[in-house]
């Protein structure tokens, strides 16, 4: 048998403390350089950071954005815009969770 699902875009998540962050191997870059905080951090595996940070270089560098919009979010919701407003983050929440019990995964 074959699942069919049907397709159900969100908008990208964020988490504004990591947002300009860049992840490679197991180290968030930025900690690398942090002397004060990580005065002997040991590299395991040099040789594949690097080439891990070229990677993610690479991959940063030809990100495209979403290509959904907030009302396009909303619109797939059920929820509307309040004038110039976002409905409150309780509403989106409740429409999320009741949203993705109606579409699998």
């Amino acid at each position: 048998t074959r699942a069919l699902y049907q397709y159900m875009p969100i908008p990208p998540i964020g988490y504004e403390p990591l947002e300009r962050e860049l992840f490679c191997s197991i180290y968030y870059l930025r900690n690398l350089c942090n002397e004060d905080k990580f005065p002997d951090w040991k590299i395991d595996q040099p040789v594949k950071l690097l080439k891990d940070c070229l990677e993610a270089w690479k991959l940063e560098v030809e990100k495209k954005g979403s290509d959904i919009s907030i009302d396009g979010a909303l619109k797939t919701l059920g929820l509307e815009m309040n004038g110039e407003y976002l409905p409150e983050e309780k509403s989106i929440r409740k429409a999320y969770f009741k949203t993705s019990q109606q579409v699998p995964p």
